[in-house]
């Protein structure tokens, strides 16, 4: 995952939302995962921008490596004292091409941003665990 984009995306999201983000959610919704087992990287992929987009960070952790959840950790600390629907965006994952390794994987998505009306680019770095693919944050 391209952090600085999405941390970039997150703060702007954060100074300029002032009403409830759109309802809109074409991705995999959230409450609909209850098990992550054998789920492939594209699924997990959807379901995390899913989990991001309704700030459902905790939710998120069942799906992040110790890094990502630390990453979420950070994002909930810049939240707090937010009205939660200020936080929530909307988003479409327009393509996604995975390549996976034995026990990695990289996705590169188009993602369109329904709440600012733009399109972007962004890579996600999943690992696998047991029989789980886990986000991950590339140490650079």
């Amino acid at each position: 995952m391209n952090i600085q984009n999405f941390f970039l995306s997150f703060c702007i999201v954060l100074l300029c939302s002032c009403n409830p983000a759109e309802e809109q959610h074409s991705n995999q919704s959230f409450a609909s995962i209850n098990s992550f087992v054998s789920q492939t990287p594209k699924e997990v992929v959807r379901a995390w921008q899913s989990l991001l987009d309704a700030y459902e960070l905790d939710q998120a952790k069942s799906i992040a490596s110790p890094e990502a959840q630390q990453f979420l950790d950070l994002l909930a600390s810049y939240g707090n004292g937010l009205p939660k629907d200020s936080l929530i965006t909307a988003s479409e994952i327009l393509k996604i091409e995975c390549v996976e390794g034995q026990n990695q994987a990289t996705c590169y998505t188009l993602i369109r941003d329904l709440t600012f009306k733009e399109i972007y680019r962004d890579t996600f770095d999943l690992i696998l665990e047991g029989n789980n693919w886990l986000i991950t944050i590339r140490q650079e």
